[in-house]
């Protein structure tokens, strides 16, 4: 059996098999090749369906806290359907979204809050949740962190730093400007917005940064969306104030530690001490 790919415009794949007889040992050459292709498309099915849950669960957060399911109406929801297209997710998936949670028989609230863990006895680290349930989403996260010596740690937040960042598209009226003007631009609405700190990440993608209080976040990005930038993220970070060194092997348990723990629903981004230099 002979397999091929066939790229689409879409950007899905699909597998072309033609079948031939053969003879000889190299038979059973050709099933592990064909396992090795059906091991490879189960792991990247479930590393996109992680990334459509979560894109599903902003979406629902965004027309709770926008107020609207109409994306002309709420431009965070708007901009996360655009993020979410440029991620192959399918425009079917994403109207069936927003169908079901303009529902109002759907009307139970997501919570957006923070839980401290310790993995390996000495990495901390902090979680994003963002969920309906929160004892259900932390209970799940418990079953994983036994295997991987895990513990919540009430402590853990004190080490680090945290900080509200917003990443955001530049408006249409800036997109003529050379790197210095636009620098100049962004850093006079940030100044006007309040937020501390202003960088243009990447020119050629016209995409910059905006560095707040966190607890002023949710303010400045809505000034932000008001002076025409469209959100690509907005949310806490969480820099740690100390670091530790891991082995090779220790690096590769905490990243598929945390695979799993972000295919828990309701788990959204993780942050830990770790120096990975």
């Amino acid at each position: 059996m002979i397999c091929s790919q066939i790229q689409l415009k879409s950007g899905l794949r699909l597998f072309q098999v033609s079948r031939t007889f053969y003879t000889g040992s190299c038979l059973l050459a050709g099933h592990s090749k064909w396992a090795n292709i059906r091991h490879t498309k189960a792991a990247r099915d479930r590393e996109m369906s992680v990334i459509f849950n979560r894109y599903a669960r902003q979406m629902r957060l965004a027309i709770q806290e926008g107020g609207s399911p109409n994306p002309k109406l709420n431009s965070q929801l708007q901009s996360l359907i655009d993020q979410a297209i440029k991620h192959k997710m399918p425009m079917g998936t994403i109207q069936n979204v927003i169908k079901k949670y303009s529902d109002p028989a759907n009307s139970a609230k997501l919570v957006r809050f923070i839980q401290d863990m310790k993995a390996l006895g000495k990495v901390q680290m902090i979680a994003v949740l963002v969920t309906e349930n929160p004892k259900g989403t932390i209970q799940n996260m418990a079953n994983f962190m036994k295997k991987f010596a895990g513990t919540n740690y009430d402590n853990c937040r004190s080490m680090f730093d945290e900080r509200g960042v917003i990443e955001a598209t530049i408006p249409d009226k800036f997109k003529d400007l050379d790197e210095a003007a636009l620098e100049e631009a962004c850093t006079d609405d940030a100044i006007e917005c309040g937020a501390e700190e202003v960088e243009v990440v990447d020119f050629a993608e016209k995409i910059v940064t905006f560095a707040c209080n966190p607890v002023e976040l949710e303010r400045i990005k809505r000034s932000i969306t008001e002076r025409g930038y469209s959100i690509d993220f907005a949310g806490p970070i969480f820099v740690p104030k100390m670091t530790v060194k891991l082995t090779p092997a220790e690096i590769e348990t905490l990243e598929k530690l945390k695979a799993k723990l972000k295919e828990v629903e309701g788990v959204e981004e993780f942050f830990d001490n770790v120096d990975y230099s």
